[in-house]
């Protein structure tokens, strides 16, 4: 199986692992070690030296973990870290926290960082030197480095309000671990920094997300254990791109708020859109791509100049108001019993600041009516390309 590039700016970082090879492990561990119904084998060996040395082989214990490490020699030796629920993520890319994971979208070759709890819960002081993350083949994330402290924020008081602890800082860039001593029950941060890739790779990407982390650790003994561990909610899941994703063009950034609240974060990977068309009459329609948040139905902006006349201000309010013509904003969401459901509103205020040959652009807010009469708000910067 070829293995996925390493990234060059991280200087003598190991060797990314084989993620199939790790998950085979992992589940012939937990067969292993329910044949042995909570047996243990002590195994000796010798190090390069002369030193002596014992792994040991447990049943497993409680927490977040992925089976016994496995040692030098290929011998086995018992888990030291359970991992915590808690997730920190910075950085463009990052979407959405949830606990089915983090959701990203595609910025090509923009950086990223993830922060996870790992805690120490065996018996003995250990030294954590390194956590990778398990990125599957031809995956559009790459891992560029590695952050470890100690972290052992204050507890929350009872029946107050707790402070937000973090560890999480950018820049999310290459970064080598040092080695961080972790006595029994204390715990590590570790950040964990990324990038996305480039546009050449999204054609024959996978979409398979990263569901696993290495823990590399030494014991008092001077055993190095490389352990397996679930992200669970940490997991990244990235919304992967359509090549029309990266087609050069131009990109608005609206945003609605609301009973429909999304924005053009929340792009459908491969939506058509950000188009404006010109008639002989002088009207202008821009239809922004489509929307879809979390909770969201699909989301469309469209704004109408019935009579564009360059570059200002267009308005419709209440009341009259000087502008160089109308304007209407329309939201148009993916309900109703024809599909589509278009929402209109009171106040539509439209400029007009890019005028090129092929090319406009503006900002614009409304305040449109919802269902059940409830407003809800509309506005960003608009950029199209004329047909």
């Amino acid at each position: 199986m070829l293995l996925p590039p390493r990234i060059s700016g991280f200087v003598d970082a190991p060797a990314a692992p084989d993620p199939e090879a790790l998950i085979r492990e992992a589940r012939e561990r937990q067969r292993r070690r329910r044949r042995r119904l909570g047996g243990v084998v002590v195994a000796a060996a010798i190090l390069a030296g002369g030193t002596s040395f014992a792994v040991i082989e447990s049943s497993g214990g409680t927490g977040t973990s992925g089976g016994s490490g496995r040692g030098a020699g290929g011998h086995s030796a018992p888990d030291a870290f359970s991992k915590n629920n808690s997730t920190e993520a910075g950085g463009y890319p990052v979407l959405e926290s949830a606990p089915t994971g983090l959701t990203l979208r595609f910025i090509p070759s923009t950086p990223f960082g993830v922060g996870i709890v790992i805690r120490n819960r065996s018996k003995q002081a250990v030294t954590l030197e390194d956590v990778r993350a398990v990125v599957p083949a031809g995956s559009l994330i790459h891992q560029i480095g590695t952050r470890l402290l100690a972290w052992n924020p204050p507890p929350c008081p009872k029946g107050r309000s707790c402070p937000g602890f973090g560890f999480l800082r950018g820049p999310f860039s290459a970064a080598r671990p040092s080695p961080l001593p972790i006595a029994p029950g204390r715990a590590a941060g570790a950040q964990l920094n990324f990038q996305l890739g480039g546009c050449g790779a999204v054609p024959f990407a996978s979409a398979t997300p990263v569901r696993d982390i290495v823990a590399l650790y030494r014991t008092a003994d001077g055993v190095l254990v490389r352990q397996l561990l679930p992200l669970g909610a940490s997991q990244l899941k990235l919304r992967m791109p359509k090549p029309s994703d990266c087609a050069p063009r131009p990109r608005s950034q609206i945003s609605i708020e609301g009973e429909f609240a999304t924005s053009s974060a929340w792009t459908i990977p491969g939506s058509t859109g950000d188009t404006c068309t010109r008639t002989a009459g002088g009207r202008i329609v821009f239809t922004s791509r489509t929307y879809e948040g979390p909770a969201s139905p699909m989301m469309r902006i469209k704004i109408v100049l019935p009579h564009f006349a360059g570059a200002g201000l267009y308005r419709t309010l209440p009341r009259a108001a000087p502008a160089r013509g109308p304007a209407q904003v329309l939201a148009i969401a993916g309900i109703g019993i024809h599909g589509w459901t278009t929402f209109r509103g009171p106040v539509n205020v439209v400029t007009a600041t890019h005028v090129g040959g092929s090319t406009l652009g503006g900002r614009f807010h409304a305040t449109l009516v919802g269902r059940h009469g409830a407003p809800f708000r509309v506005f960003g910067a608009w950029r199209c390309a004329t047909s």
